[in-house]
This record gives C-alpha cells, sequence and structure tokens, in this order.
C-alpha cells in the first residue's frame, strides 16, 4: 500500500488535509509534518522521521511538499536519498493532494505512476481567470 505525508512550512500540511477531509472525509492514513517558525532542523528532522516511522509499513510513500529547497523539501529528499520507497513532490496543492487520495482510493500501486500523474495535475490546476471571457451563465 501506498501512503501520503504532506509537509510544508507553518500549518500548510494539514490545511490541506482540512481540504481533504472536507472533500473525502476522516483520512487517518495520512500524515502531516509542520515546520512551524522557531523551529530548528534538528526539529523538522524529528518530526518528519516520526511521521515516516508510522508510515514503516507502506510498499511506497508519496511525499508532498509546499515548496523546492525550503527545509522541509530539503529534509524529505535527504530521506528519499536513504529509502527508496519515498517519492517527493514539491510545489504541492489542494488538487494534488486530492488526486493522490482518490487513486490511493482506486486501489493504485505504483508509487512513480502516481507521482507522475499528481504532478500533472498539479500543472494544470495552476491558471488565471479570464474575466474577458466568461459570462455568469459559464459552468466553471
Amino acid at each position: 500500500m501506498i501512503r501520503l505525508l504532506l509537509a510544508g512550512h507553518g500549518r500548510f500540511a494539514t490545511g490541506v488535509l482540512s481540504g481533504i477531509e472536507m472533500i473525502f472525509g476522516p483520512q487517518g492514513d495520512i500524515e502531516t509534518v509542520e515546520f512551524v517558525d522557531g523551529e530548528t532542523k534538528t526539529e523538522l528532522d524529528a518530526k518528519m522521521d516520526t511521521a515516516l516511522e508510522r508510515l514503516e509499513g507502506a510498499q511506497g510513500v508519496l511525499l508532498l511538499c509546499d515548496v523546492l529547497q525550503g527545509s522541509p523539501f530539503q529534509c524529505a529528499a535527504e530521506r528519499a536519498l536513504r529509502d527508496e520507497r519515498i517519492r517527493v513532490v514539491y510545489g504541492a496543492n489542494v488538487p494534488m493532494a486530492l488526486e493522490v487520495v482518490a487513486r490511493l482510493m482506486g486501489g493504485v500501486d505504483d508509487i512513480d505512476e502516481l507521482a507522475n500523474a499528481v504532478v500533472e495535475i498539479g500543472r494544470e490546476h495552476i491558471g488565471m481567470f479570464d474575466r474577458a471571457s466568461a459570462s455568469c451563465d459559464d459552468d466553471w
């Protein structure tokens, strides 16, 4: 089984989890790691290790991070270099997390396929509303 770990600055991870749970209901299998103001890298490392220990039996771990090169990303990447089960995707947004959960509920078992699909979903959900071509009758 593949499991999901959300990591980011501030309350990013629990915020994304909150959005997931609004759509899919309670999710007991998702771990979160938050890097809050005033914490050290050592504290973040400990939190990441604790979360990964809870996912120890997983066939794979998809770790969604908020920002490339941020401390949570660096921490995640360090662990991915040591554990071949871990894939790290950065630039995470709520549509990406929702896609992960939907695919996990559907029984996906290929972590590389999942990671690649999630990156593509992330790209598709970044854009700008075009006011000039929209009307109130449109179904967005």
